[in-house]
């Protein structure tokens, strides 16, 4: 057996925002732990479940739907640089960038779909909404893998940027402008959304609530929370900082201002807190104010998603401020995890689920058992993920990229695709950190 089919090792020389590994790895760590917390109210009677959603403790925990935000910023960002890239060298193709992904994400998709119809085949009616990627705009009780609803706003978006590259490909330095013009636009639409389902906290996110509380919940879902729409702008927060690197420099132009960069991220770090401490599950306030409800659920996750961008930009400049934290992300341990993150996306519900249903069949609720759950589950969502990173992910991928390869080959010739390759890139020396 050939042992080094079953490495995972660092490609050398390639061209990658390191930062980025411990950023994804942390996030979906964080969503992993959050769905540990939130799934196991569902094995517990309705007194254990109010002392796991009313603990101070797990206010924070339960908060790890946001990671999902801090993923989109990155989807923007990384999508949309290596877009820019290409098309300002002319070797973008649209056809090809959407293979790539398609190998990147269909086939490691389809193996878990189907372990899922083979394990817990729960809705299972709905899997064609899936295969279409619009089973975000299938209701919540009706979804097959609830949890999968965040990967058609990242397919739409690989539909539309492109085009807007397109409709901008002779004046690329209005790119930010457009984006913020769409980002305002997005926020419109959201507050539009919300103020015409007049949705309102509390919300009922415990599964022994009321019928009542369970609509409250349902329709915020279905209204507000999965749809590309009220969504897809946290990914537009990745595409300016992508603008702002690749067209105005403005990591470097940061780097020489380390106060203002300090205060950027000082001011994004209170405001990511802010929204993360703001009262709006059952329990955590004894009133709600209609005015600030309604102005919290139109704003909160782009607010935090703008904070995870403001962030983002100190760490890639050279501000005093971003280095270290630049340098704890782009440790090394972080590559192995961070390829393994899609699986982990894809499998962590499961995982928890099935060790609560075949393990641990009786949850104690506190905190020393709470912290084991979460470290078990960690360890297996990341063991799965692996498995299904060497069996399916990679080996697809592996063939896009070499399908990929042999079409612009086709299209541009050897010569053009050499000289293509051999521009010299203004990338920042951050690339390589």
């Amino acid at each position: 057996m050939n042992l080094s089919l079953l490495r995972i090792a660092e490609p050398e020389g390639e061209q990658r925002f390191r930062f980025i590994d411990g950023l994804r790895v942390l996030s979906l760590s964080w969503i992993t732990v959050f769905h540990v917390i939130f799934y196991c109210s569902f094995f517990v009677g309705a007194r254990d479940a109010d002392a796991l959603f009313g603990a101070w403790q797990s206010r924070w925990v339960l908060r790890g739907h946001f990671a999902l935000d801090a993923l989109f910023v990155v989807t923007g960002f990384l999508i949309g640089y290596y877009l820019l890239v290409d098309a300002d060298r002319g070797n973008l193709s649209y056809g090809i960038f959407l293979l790539r992904r398609a190998a990147r994400l269909i086939p490691a998709y389809l193996a878990v779909l189907l372990l899922y119809h083979l394990t817990m085949n729960f809705n299972f009616e709905s899997v064609w909404a899936n295969l279409l990627f619009v089973n975000n705009y299938v209701p919540l009780i009706h979804q097959t893998m609830s949890w999968s609803w965040s990967l058609p706003v990242d397919v739409h978006f690989y539909f539309l940027f492109p085009l807007l590259l397109l409709f901008l490909r002779d004046r690329p330095r209005h790119l930010f402008a457009a984006l913020w013009f769409v980002f305002l636009a997005l926020v419109v639409v959201r507050g539009f959304v919300e103020l015409h389902a007049n949705l309102a906290p509390p919300l009922f996110a415990n599964p022994h609530g009321t019928h009542a509380q369970q609509e409250v919940f349902n329709n915020y879902f279905d209204t507000i929370y999965d749809k590309t729409h009220t969504r897809i702008g946290a990914i537009v927060c990745g595409l300016m900082v992508a603008a702002l690197v690749r067209y105005h420099r403005a990591e470097e132009w940061l780097a020489g201002r380390p106060w203002l960069a300090a205060g950027i991220f000082a001011g994004a770090l209170v405001l990511a807190i802010g929204v993360l401490a703001a009262p709006v599950l059952a329990g955590e306030a004894t009133a709600y104010d209609p005015t600030w409800s309604a102005v919290y659920l139109i704003s909160y996750n782009y607010a935090f998603a703008l904070a995870i961008a403001a962030m983002m930009l100190v760490v890639l400049s050279d501000a005093p401020l971003g280095r270290p934290v630049r340098r704890l992300l782009s440790h090394r341990f972080w590559y192995v995890p961070s390829e393994l993150c899609y699986g982990v996306f894809l499998l962590n519900p499961m995982v928890v689920l099935g060790l609560y249903a075949f393990v641990i069949k009786r949850p104690v609720v506190s905190a020393p058992t709470l912290l084991l759950y979460a470290l078990a589950a960690l360890v297996g969502t990341f063991a799965c993920a692996y498995i299904l990173y060497v069996v399916v992910e990679r080996p697809f991928r592996s063939a896009g990229k070499r399908l990929a390869a042999w079409l612009r080959r086709g299209r541009h010739g050897p010569d053009d695709a050499g000289r293509s390759a051999g521009r010299p890139e203004a990338a920042s020396a951050f690339l390589h950190e």
